[in-house]
């Protein structure tokens, strides 16, 4: 037996979410729910920094330096892909799970501007996961001051 409700006695439930993003932890839930984002950079860098000196050890116009250009382009591609690809994934799932998603303001640009931090704000892109949530995929996103 189907049960029906006229559209006016119908309850709206919004689930809302705030993100505390940071450097060790991506992104801390207001459920206390911890996101660890993945470091592509730092697990290749080693990689990259010998691709980068076997580059710079060839000479200008030879077939062998343009293969590893392309061997650097390729490593610093895969790096972008996989970050790219987490913040789709969080993003999605964010939005599939709230409604409302409230996210603190920061000042990425002042961040990097510290040496010591500099390289582990650029990894975890933090500027970034705003612009994910835009779109048909969020219905309300909030940017807190603060």
């Amino acid at each position: 037996m189907l049960l029906k409700l006229a559209p006016k006695y119908c309850l709206k439930i919004i689930i809302q979410s705030c993100l505390d993003l940071g450097i060790s932890t991506f992104a801390t839930l207001s459920s206390g729910e911890k996101i660890f984002a993945p470091k592509p950079l730092k697990q290749n860098l080693k990689k990259l920094a010998k691709f980068q000196r076997k580059f710079a050890k060839t000479e200008k116009g030879s077939n062998r330096r343009e293969r590893r250009r392309l061997k650097v382009a390729r490593l610093h591609a895969k790096v972008k892909d996989i970050r790219t690809n987490f913040l789709h994934k969080l993003s999605t799932k964010l939005a599939k799970q709230y409604d409302d998603i409230v996210l603190e303001d920061l000042n990425v640009s002042g961040m990097v501007k510290n040496r010591k931090l500099s390289k582990a704000i650029s990894e975890t892109r933090l500027a970034t996961i705003p612009n994910f949530n835009r779109g048909d995929r969020v219905k309300s996103m909030v940017v807190s001051l603060g």
